[in-house]
């Protein structure tokens, strides 16, 4: 955590239990905190509204972000466009959590990858 803090780097809250983890470390971390929309490889699942709003309120973190990865939306093949489709209505979902003030509105974004060159 030493590097963290001497280089300004923000860590990625990947699920709650990391979350946990860093928050027990008792000192300001800056935060991102990841969304699983699908992929089922990084983030906390966005069904776990309550767990994304618990990190949230984690004393020592400092939430500066949240995102979620559209593996696929860069595509025309219909059944990764069906997929990112299905991202993005679940994408909705957690974010009505975010539009009842369970999380800032403001935090929230969604971040794609850029097209491969």
């Amino acid at each position: 955590m030493a590097l963290a803090r001497r280089y300004d780097l923000i860590q990625t809250a990947v699920d709650w239990e990391y979350a946990r983890q860093l928050n027990e470390l008792g000192v300001p971390i800056r935060v991102h905190v990841a969304v699983d929309t699908g992929m089922h490889r990084l983030g906390e699942r966005w069904e776990h509204l309550e767990r994304i709003c618990a990190i949230y309120a984690m004393e020592h973190l400092r939430v500066e972000g949240i995102f979620t990865h559209l593996c696929a939306d860069d595509t025309d093949v219909p059944r990764d466009r069906a997929f990112t489709a299905s991202q993005a209505d679940d994408t909705r979902r957690w974010g009505g959590g975010a539009a009842a003030g369970a999380v800032s509105p403001r935090q929230g974004r969604r971040r794609q990858n850029p097209a491969p060159r």
